[in-house]
């Protein structure tokens, strides 16, 4: 499982650059040395939430929702968002805004 976010970005025709610097925008976890243990459970939920959103977008297209232009820009979008996390050492970040998690 440790491999996983290399077999992404291997799979990714998306070059992603390391991101030294956070955008202050950003609220993010705290930066911690993670022990190997941990890194590997976090890597297996990433890869739980990445094959969840590989089916949401295939769910999606099967459905007609999505062009295939749509859904190939998706699984681009997602593979970035997926290796931010091992890029930042695991930081989870989100916007600064109040209403983020609040339904529209």
């Amino acid at each position: 499982m440790r491999d996983f976010f290399n077999n992404v970005e291997k799979d990714s025709n998306t070059k992603v650059e390391p991101n030294n610097t956070i955008d202050s925008d950003l609220n993010c976890t705290k930066s911690i040395p993670f022990t190997s243990a941990q890194k590997k459970r976090l890597d297996q939920i990433y890869h739980q939430i990445y094959m969840d959103y590989i089916d949401l977008i295939e769910t999606y297209a099967w459905a007609g929702a999505l062009t295939q232009d749509q859904k190939l820009i998706r699984y681009k979008m997602l593979r970035n968002y997926i290796l931010t996390f091992q890029k930042r050492n695991y930081k989870w970040c989100s916007e600064v805004e109040e209403d983020e998690w609040e339904e529209e």
